[in-house]
């Protein structure tokens, strides 16, 4: 049955599909909401005990409280499933579900005081900066462990910046005295290296980010606060030759690394072009945490609203109703699947078998999943790939149609359209079944018949014992795929009586009735010897 039905009352649960049905058919049936990705969604924290799943269209949202945390900026896998949130108060990283938002229980601990975590391209593994500690820690995301952390750091750790390919890891350091420095942070072990910074160094570090061989920094220098660039292998570092309205609390890339967003201290958004250093754009707007969605569109976290930004660093005149410090956004497009096309019939026996052929298209995610339903009497199977599945429980002598749908990552994707109408039936065009000689074992309290059945596909086998007319046992069992099967009759009580008396023969009977095709059988005389 499709998703969310487990636990209602009976009642309910048979209307679902009808429901679901009647609303695919006339139009009315809603886009399924994510429920196992994030996809067109994002995540906030206000600093406190709260995270908030919000879709970036409306806003609408759902919250998780964790019981004392100071939850910090949150970091989304790339396939959308799973969010980590640093709790700076307690040493460790929340785990959340990526398409609800919901807590999933699981905490991973970190060094101390986490703010920042950052995911590796496939999502294995996340890089914990502890500020506390003054370490980065890496997490195995599967096993909710860290498994290995930097030595500390003398001077402060400000911020980390990981490659777009997931190799190279830099963290930001800064202290009030000295000029800032920026390391390598080994993620495959080894020791840490220093970037070689040459002529006018800056002397304060706000955050740091990377495109390519280049290192992004918002800085501080003696001429004022800047955006600056500087090369991964070293050299001069490249101020912005117009100055931020401020200390920079946040710094964002665009996702093809050509745009910077700065948020700076003194209430403004300020756009630059990496490469030139020029500033493009400045926007009046009090944010504290900044983040780029995969439309381009600048999310600005305001403290009490998240506020939208065109690329070019415009505001669009909208802002969601979220409180938030931090923010992050889902990178997913997935969408739901196309439906399921040409739907094939197969009848059978108080069944029928549907077929079909793939979406054409899956939404961008593997279609994990199909659903059957059939008209009338909303009977259904499910199969998890395309080769098709048995809606059983049909009545003979009645016509079904039916549709399919496919489920992804994202949720239920449509109905197909409808299928042909079948009427199921048995077949009662026999054929000779493959049986091994039946053996016969007498012990003092039964007759044992057994045979080995051979069968071309699923369905019922049964074996009867008779002595003129007379039925002294019966057996069988359901199979679910070709294959040779044991089946074994057992004779008791008056059958048994017979063979104190004398030798006697049994007549057995196997047959075999497919969920599809024409009834087989076969028949052998056995003869049990005289035993008392």
């Amino acid at each position: 049955m499709p998703p969310g039905n487990v636990g209602y009352p009976e009642a309910v649960r048979r209307l679902a599909p009808i429901v679901a049905l009647l609303c695919a058919l006339l139009g009315l049936a809603p886009t399924a909401a994510a429920d196992d990705i994030c996809t067109r969604a994002g995540f906030a924290t206000d600093g406190g005990a709260t995270v908030t799943r919000f879709a970036t269209a409306d806003g609408a949202s759902t919250t998780a409280t964790i019981a004392g945390a100071a939850l910090r900026q949150p970091a989304v896998s790339p396939d959308g499933t799973t969010v980590l949130v640093p709790d700076e108060a307690n040493d460790r990283l929340v785990v959340l579900r990526g398409g609800s938002g919901a807590d999933t229980g699981t905490r991973i601990a970190v060094g101390d005081q986490p703010t920042k975590v950052l995911f590796a391209p496939d999502g294995t593994r996340a890089f914990v900066l502890n500020a506390g500690s003054r370490t980065v820690g890496i997490v195995d995301v599967a096993a909710a462990r860290t498994i290995s952390a930097s030595d500390p750091f003398s001077r402060e750790l400000v911020d980390i910046a990981l490659s777009a390919d997931g190799t190279r890891l830099y963290a930001l350091l800064d202290d009030s005295a000295d000029p800032i420095e920026i390391v390598q942070v080994p993620i495959g072990g080894g020791a840490v290296t220093s970037v070689a910074l040459t002529g006018t160094v800056p002397t304060a570090g706000y955050r740091i980010a990377i495109t390519g061989s280049t290192l992004v920094l918002a800085v501080g220098a003696p001429s004022g606060d800047h955006l600056a660039t500087a090369s991964t292998g070293g050299g001069a570092v490249a101020l912005s030759s117009a100055t931020l309205a401020g200390p920079a609390t946040d710094l964002a890339l665009a996702a093809d690394g050509r745009s910077a967003y700065v948020a700076a201290a003194a209430q403004s958004l300020e756009t630059f072009t990496v490469g030139s250093l020029a500033r493009t754009q400045t926007a009046s707007v009090a944010a504290e945490g900044l983040a780029v969605g995969p439309s381009g569109l600048v999310y600005a976290a305001e403290g009490t609203r998240i506020g939208t930004f065109t690329s070019a660093g415009s505001a669009t005149g909208s802002a969601l109703a979220i409180p938030a410090t931090h923010v992050a956004i889902c990178t997913s497009t997935a969408t739901i699947p196309a439906a399921p096309t040409a739907l094939g019939l197969q009848r059978g026996d108080r069944a029928i078998g549907v077929s079909w052929t793939a979406p054409t298209a899956d939404g961008g995610a593997a279609i994990t999943a199909y659903e059957v339903v059939s008209t009338p009497d909303s009977a259904t199977c499910t199969a998890t790939g395309p080769d098709g599945c048995v809606v059983s429980g049909l009545r003979n002598g009645r016509s079904y149609t039916f549709v399919a749908r496919a489920r992804n990552a994202v949720g239920w994707g449509p109905w197909s359209l409808k299928s042909v109408g079948m009427q199921p039936r048995r077949d009662t065009g026999a054929r000779a079944l493959g049986v091994s000689p039946v053996t016969v074992r007498t012990t003092r309290k039964a007759v044992v018949l057994s045979a080995r059945v051979t069968v071309p596909g699923p369905g019922l086998v049964a074996q009867s014992a008779l002595v003129k007319g007379k039925r002294y046992c019966a057996a069988s069992r359901q199979v679910a795929a070709a294959g040779t099967y044991l089946i074994r009759c057992t004779v008791k009580g008056a059958g048994r009586r017979l063979v104190r008396q004398r030798a006697t023969t049994f007549l057995v009977r196997t047959t075999f009735t497919p969920t599809f095709g024409s009834l087989a059988w076969n028949r052998q005389d056995v003869t049990a010897a005289r035993r008392r």
